[in-house]
């Protein structure tokens, strides 16, 4: 007699065995094919911009045909995937729109990009330098990565004292911020004035604020590996929970990450803990996810009272923003208005783990000083830009530190990409992972050290917490066993 089968894992048996293998390569032929089309039936003006979409594009093909593991299931479970798929994003979207606009901007684009109006030639040096980067990390990640393949697989347990633990904790985060905001007055009524009021806030309430809602991610994480461990039971649970985010988004006006990393945190758990995606099914829920949280910043956008005001300059796409970056300080060192780099740039981003309460001199942030230096008025108001990659290195040391940059993340995430293959086996370990799958793109958006820095002030904090409040739970919820009483004297019977 066999014992039966968990209820998540009956859909493995034909999510693995009915699809044909060769299809990357295949794709990758269709895509090459599409590529070279494009370069041809596209005008003249708009080639150099169509140039580096069709290079970055490629480099996506050929990064995962040359990627380990199974061939007939999308590689979800690659760490490194996600961070070249949120560079892709960031780099073609914004050329794109810029050749959809016929090769020049309008009012509803980024106030920066309107102003400037750069030519093609101007954005396609943009697509050129992401080009070059994401050329240099696939690289560098596929050459440490190794052969070993992560496994698709994950079977954990996730006790019950731990999941109400990560319940009672995302609550009180929860109720905790919305608190902070109120007393302080932060809680405005548009996402923009809302960004102002928190920056405007004193550095040790932002730090708290900081701190009680920084590791909400891994809560949810804990959440959804509890749901998704039952998916046919709790997938109801699974849809209820995002179903209430997307609400919260809509109606408050409020940032699209957390839905985002919700939605890509169930997609990575769903292909590891019940079917592996195809291909064809990755493609269509990146397409949705990417259509979606670009219209929820329209809807946010346009219901802003700020939106067609000196204000939209901090409040344009998430996307066109981080080109918007790259463009302007691209001219501005034509125009020979860049400082050159100092050392304490780079040190602040290295010692970015370390609290600077901690430091004997102020850390030195890259996106803050972009705003102070040539948009006070913005960053007086509390505004503020995410600075991106290649805004470092044209702040630095141009290309060359492009290159260091994008072979530095792909050896960190390539490392952790290893330790998980060979020794990642249980929750935790898992956890981890996922996070910096979802986080993984914040090394191109935020600094390639960023997410470092995240771990250890949010993971390692919601670690400690969480696992401290599980223990309570678990001994608390132990049955109570009554005490034996006093000793009896035992006398031997008398005959």
């Amino acid at each position: 007699m066999t014992a039966p089968r968990p209820d998540n894992i009956a859909p493995l048996a034909t999510a693995t065995t009915t699809r044909r293998r060769g299809s990357p390569w295949l794709a990758l032929m269709w895509v090459t094919a599409a590529g070279i089309a494009s370069l041809v039936i596209c005008s003249d003006d708009a080639r150099p911009v169509v140039a580096p979409i069709v290079v970055i594009v490629l480099t996506i093909g050929i990064f995962v045909v040359l990627l380990p593991g199974d061939r007939r299931t999308a590689p979800l479970a690659e760490v490194g995937m996600w961070h070249a798929l949120a560079v892709a994003v960031y780099s073609v979207l914004p050329m794109l729109t810029f050749v959809a606009l016929g090769l020049r901007y309008t009012p509803l684009n980024d106030a920066r990009l309107y102003g400037l109006q750069p030519d093609a030639r101007l954005v396609a040096r943009v697509g050129w330098m992401q080009a070059t980067y994401l050329v240099a990390f696939t690289t560098s990640y596929l050459v440490v990565a190794g052969r070993t393949a992560v496994p698709n697989r994950a079977e954990v347990h996730v006790r019950s004292s731990l999941a109400w633990g990560a319940t009672i904790l995302l609550i009180a985060s929860l109720l905790a911020g919305i608190g902070i905001r109120l007393y302080y007055g932060a809680d405005a009524a548009s996402y923009t004035d809302s960004y102002r009021a928190i920056a405007a806030l004193p550095l040790g309430v932002r730090q708290l604020l900081r701190l009680l809602t920084g590791p909400q991610l891994i809560y949810w994480l804990v959440l959804l590996t509890w749901a998704f461990e039952k998916y046919a039971k709790r997938r109801a649970i699974i849809f209820a929970l995002i179903a209430a985010v997307l609400v919260t988004t809509v109606v408050g006006r409020g940032s699209r990450a957390n839905l985002a990393l919700l939605v890509v945190a169930s997609v990575l758990l769903y292909h590891r803990m019940v079917s592996p995606i195809s291909y064809l099914r990755g493609a269509l829920l990146g397409t949705t996810a990417l259509l979606l949280f670009t219209t929820l910043g329209l809807v946010r956008q346009l219901s802003s009272p700020t939106a067609f005001d000196a204000g939209r300059l901090a409040t344009s796409g998430e996307f066109e923003a981080l080109f918007a970056n790259d463009i302007d300080l691209l001219t501005r060192k034509a125009w020979h208005q860049l400082p050159r780099p100092s050392a304490r740039q780079f040190a602040s981003e290295i010692l970015a783990p370390v609290p600077s309460q901690m430091l004997p001199f102020d850390k030195l942030d890259q996106s803050n000083w972009y705003v102070q230096t040539f948009y006070p008025t913005v960053g007086a108001a509390g505004g503020g830009f995410a600075f991106g990659v290649i805004a470092q290195a044209l702040v630095g040391f141009g290309v060359p530190e492009l290159v260091f940059r994008g072979l530095i993340a792909g050896l960190l995430l390539a490392s952790i990409r290893r330790v998980h293959a060979r020794r990642g086996r249980g929750l935790w370990p898992l956890v981890a992972y996922t996070w910096f799958s979802i986080m993984a793109y914040h090394s191109f958006r935020s600094g390639t050290l960023y997410p470092l820095g995240l771990f250890v002030h949010d993971f390692i904090a919601g670690y400690l917490l969480l696992v401290v409040l599980a223990m309570v739970l678990h001994r608390a919820g132990r049955p109570h066993r009554p005490s034996a009483g006093p000793a009896v004297p035992y006398h031997a019977p008398t005959t």
